[in-house]
């Protein structure tokens, strides 16, 4: 090859390095398609949601920020302190997403704002409706709403019937909050409720972690609802974008929260009536207190019913009773103060609705050597014994104290083990028969 071959070849290599590469026009074309199918998407979920705001009484603190939807942000990961948001699918608390369903009218939502400060103790709560609708079967208006609490965010669902709201539902927002979803009472399930953004193409459910997700159906542009029949332990719901993308895939919140909270629990001890003194106001008022927070609920409404109520010669006051959350389990709890320990507080067990008796330990009585068992017999018990040791044969207690209303006040050894106790009704057959130490466990436990 000759010296002026080589020139020209290295010219033409040259000119061709200076010309761009003509474009993939297939790549072209699938891009310029999936820009017209998002427009034409975002156009028809956005004529429903107005459609939707058209209908409903808003007021104008209730609107949504209308931001226009971002790239697929993946499945949401576990919530952190801070609230964020990664994408307009995310709930921002500060621009929340527009009201769907029914109207809600400023009455009702200042209803709702003001039950709900009371139900926190909060001193600044605002609340925001996000979607509204008369379930049928009750016949009554359900609102799922936000909540700014303080400095804090939570979402619940309120049921308006009547002059104060009750609420089925509250939690803590999550973090990014892709999806609210709560189980409600609805049939011999119960139905789960899940509330997104407007722009997400659909929700899914799957009755175990083996079945396939099946569409949930739509009440409003981004809001699903369907039967909780699956197993509760693995059944889990997803919410798919407008794109085909999977937004969030997570566990199905269990329907234990479901109960009508308006409703007395089912383990309640109804039959049994409140005996000794009138429950003081600052023992039950911190019952309440301590109970939330022993089931990690602070905050959370929660009511109590006192079995006994008294106080020794050492000057300790105490109450035993049960403790519950709106539609929650009754659990057995204990509370005195005045002894060595200052304040004394036993957590116990959801209540056995078959008990036959309710026991409690009252130790570090001030000047005493011995801690008080008190034991609360079954209405219609005649007569209860006990046996300090295992193989002791039990005695009959709690003569002369006819002032406790058949609460038998038992002297118990500081170091007792394997004492036993024994109920007898009025034929002499045995309500209970069984070991202390059973009697006292708590939430976490025995011993």
């Amino acid at each position: 090859m000759s010296p002026l071959d080589d020139e020209l070849r290295a010219a033409l290599r040259g000119r061709a390095a200076d010309v761009a590469p003509s474009p993939d026009p297939l790549r072209g074309i699938e891009q310029r398609a999936r820009r017209i199918r998002r427009n034409r998407l975002a156009a028809s979920v956005a004529g429903s949601a107005r459609a939707v705001a058209a209908s409903a009484a808003v007021v104008p603190a209730l609107q949504g920020s209308g931001a226009s939807a971002p790239p697929p942000p993946g499945i949401a990961s576990a919530a952190p302190t801070e609230v964020v948001t990664t994408s307009s699918y995310a709930l921002d608390p500060d621009k929340p997403w527009a009201v769907r369903g029914m109207p809600v009218d400023e009455g009702t939502r200042a209803a709702i704002q003001g039950e709900y400060a009371t139900r926190t103790g909060a001193a600044e709560v605002l609340v925001t409706p996000l979607f509204a609708q008369v379930y049928e079967p009750s016949a009554q208006l359900e609102v799922v709403f936000l909540a700014r609490v303080d400095a804090g965010y939570r979402w619940g669902v309120a049921v308006v019937a009547g002059a104060e709201p009750t609420f089925r539902w509250d939690v803590e927002l999550p973090s990014p909050a892709y999806a609210l979803a709560a189980a409600l009472p609805g049939g011999e399930a119960g139905r789960l409720l899940v509330v997104a953004a407007p722009e997400v193409s659909r929700t899914e459910y799957a009755p175990d972690a083996a079945g396939e997700f099946s569409p949930m159906a739509s009440l409003a542009p981004g809001v699903a609802v369907g039967a909780l029949d699956g197993d509760s332990r693995t059944d889990a719901y997803r919410v798919i974008g407008f794109e085909g993308q999977e937004l969030i895939r997570t566990e199905a919140p269990d329907g234990e929260p479901a109960t009508d909270p308006t409703s007395e629990p089912a383990n309640l001890l109804t039959d049994w009536p409140t005996r000794g003194t009138a429950v003081d106001p600052d023992l039950e008022q911190r019952v309440l207190e301590l109970f939330s927070k022993g089931l990690g609920k602070p905050g959370v409404r929660a009511q109590y019913r006192s079995l006994f109520n008294s106080d020794t010669d050492a000057g300790v006051r105490y109450t035993i009773g049960q403790a519950w959350n709106e539609g929650g389990d009754a659990h057995t709890v204990v509370l005195s103060l005045g002894g060595t320990q200052g304040e004394d507080f036993l957590l116990g067990p959801k209540t056995d609705p078959d008990a036959q008796v309710v026991a409690a330990l009252l130790c570090c009585q001030p000047g005493s050597t011995v801690d008080s068992l008190i034991v609360i017999p079954v209405p219609g018990t005649r007569q209860v014994l006990y046996a300090p040791t295992p193989d002791g044969a039990p005695q009959p207690v709690g003569a002369g104290q006819d002032y406790l209303d058949g609460v038998v006040d038992i002297d118990r050894e500081l170091d007792a083990q394997g004492d036993r106790l024994r109920l007898l009704d009025g034929e002499g057959d045995a309500l209970f028969d069984g070991n202390v130490f059973n009697l006292l466990c708590g939430l976490k436990g025995c011993g």
